[in-house]
């Protein structure tokens, strides 16, 4: 072409595209993901979510992140590829969640303690009735019982409903 030696020129046109290419795979691959998160809606925004280790509420979904408000006040963007690619827990998609306290009491009747924990944690303002809370025995020694309490409650009243239900315990 012209006397012009066109190889060099070809060679570069490669590599421009070869590293344009590995550039936008990221950004390609999170917009993907953002596409499947937008039609599949497994969270939506305002869900309490857990996934890549943060925990917290979504406040925005796009092309790109979803970006959660931990609890601490923090704000996470979580690349929408990582939400696909990990475990992601949605804790309000049932509408209820589930919450454990550990309860040691010095008896040795288990069926006296697991009937007062039940009966004292059902009390509760905010356990959910259904489904029931349950006891299970988890230790035993000469002069107490160690057992674990679960209860279901409104996903956006975890710490309250923990906190009435240790006072219930307590009193």
């Amino acid at each position: 072409l012209l006397g012009v030696p066109i190889q060099p020129l070809l060679a570069a046109v490669i590599v421009i595209g070869i590293v344009l290419a590995l550039a936008l795979r990221g950004i390609a691959e999170n917009f993907a993901a953002g596409i499947v998160l937008q039609t599949r809606r497994p969270i939506h925004v305002g869900d309490e979510v857990q996934s890549l280790g943060y925990v917290g509420n979504v406040v925005e979904m796009n092309s790109r992140v979803v970006v959660i408000e931990t609890f601490d006040g923090r704000l996470a963007h979580l690349p929408n590829s990582e939400i696909l690619r990990e475990p992601l827990l949605n804790h309000t998609e049932y509408g209820s969640r589930r919450s454990d306290v550990e309860v040691r009491v010095r008896s040795r009747d288990f069926e006296e303690v697991r009937r007062w924990l039940s009966e004292a944690v059902g009390a509760a303002p905010g356990v959910m009735a259904d489904p029931a809370p349950v006891v299970y025995l988890t230790g035993v020694d000469p002069v107490r019982v160690t057992a674990l309490v679960h209860f279901w409650h409104d996903p956006d009243d975890g710490l309250t409903v923990r906190t009435s239900v240790i006072h219930a315990l307590a009193g």
